[in-house]
């Protein structure tokens, strides 16, 4: 678990302990900032508080949000949504496909590390099935580079067949952002 440094102010957050249990109601008090009252007004329950901060992440399918990818982070539901909009608005094509979300990172999260960028890397040579009798042809592969968990291959002998410009138009739409290296040309 890590911890952030003293002079670091953080967001208090509280809710119901029964949030979540319909057995118990459904409806439950939580918020921001200091409880208005001891208890829970829908079923009498405890709160739960928590200290974190609210991140801005552009979007990702797998719901996995490393404090680390936050393009900022606020102490209100307010402020971290003005961010979220006004980087949503600013550049709409080229904000992810579900544009920028406020998600909550706790404290014992704040010092994790971003995610590691995307990156084509040679690998093995391997067979294909779009020759028949499958061929072995040497690739390059990028692993989950839109967090929706699947990969992308790419052989030199379709780089050689289709060419640059047209393999570039494909993985800007498949790919954005994750250009194949200068050495993949030299096929």
């Amino acid at each position: 678990m890590t911890t952030t440094s003293p002079d670091v102010k953080l967001a208090n957050r509280w809710h119901c302990v029964h949030r979540g249990n319909p057995a118990a109601g459904l409806r439950h008090d939580e918020g921001m900032g200091k409880p208005p009252r001891q208890k829970c007004s829908g079923c009498g329950g405890e709160f739960v508080h928590e200290q974190g901060l609210l991140g801005v992440f552009a979007w990702r399918q797998d719901g996995r949000y490393p404090a680390g990818d936050s393009r900022g982070t606020r102490l209100t539901d307010r402020a971290a949504q003005r961010l979220a909009d006004k980087l949503n608005a600013e550049d709409p094509d080229g904000a992810p496909a579900g544009g920028y979300v406020v998600r909550w990172i706790p404290e014992g999260m704040l010092g994790e590390p971003a995610t590691p960028k995307p990156a084509w890397v040679r690998v093995e040579p391997g067979w294909c099935t779009c020759h028949m009798p499958p061929e072995k042809h040497d690739r390059w592969e990028i692993k989950d580079p839109n967090g929706n968990g699947k990969n992308y291959l790419i052989s030199d002998a379709a780089i050689r067949t289709f060419g640059r410009r047209h393999i570039e138009e494909l993985l800007s739409r498949a790919v954005p952002g994750v250009p194949l290296p200068e050495e993949a040309w030299q096929v």
